[in-house]
């Protein structure tokens, strides 16, 4: 019975191991209201950077319903320096093909999709960032109904700097 226990744990290790992501240098998800995500619920994501000279890959990431009613979602990326200064980009995303099939992945009533910001970026302060999310799409009553969850992700450049 021993080698059992032990082989059990083995496996238990190695499942840890593997699914740990080393590339991952700050991952979070935020929850949106049941009801619909109102314009004015704007998800931030503080994140401090330590070392100007690292390269990261920035992704945005979705959790909703297949329902979903459109196509696309269209957001407001805020970025906010820790020396105050601002950006904002207009970001388009697709949640399914022309055909309506979802994009990412869906298991049940739930599809994760994440979507590539930026590549290769290089922060040029040290200090604490802060991302915040408005989405733009345009609802009767302003609240955009089938999205539960929204995320960022900063993940090690793949390609190492020359």
């Amino acid at each position: 019975m021993e080698w059992k226990t032990r082989s059990f744990v083995g496996l238990f290790l190695l499942f840890l191991l593997c699914s740990c992501d080393s590339g991952t240098y700050f991952s979070e998800f935020k929850k949106l209201p049941e009801s619909g995500w109102p314009q004015s619920n704007q998800p931030e994501f503080l994140v401090n950077i330590d070392d100007t000279s690292r390269v990261f890959d920035v992704q945005v990431m979705f959790r909703h319903a297949p329902q979903y009613p459109f196509q696309n979602l269209y957001l407001f990326m805020h970025t906010t320096f820790p020396s105050e200064k601002q950006i904002t980009d207009t970001l388009t995303l697709f949640l399914f093909d022309a055909g309506g099939k979802p994009l990412g992945s869906c298991m049940g009533d739930l599809c994760d999709v994440e979507f590539k910001y930026r590549s290769r970026v290089k922060f040029p302060e040290r200090g604490e960032y802060r991302f915040r999310l408005e989405h733009r799409m345009r609802t009767p009553d302003g609240i955009l109904p089938l999205v539960m969850d929204a995320g960022l992700r900063l993940q090690n450049s793949v390609r190492n700097e020359k």
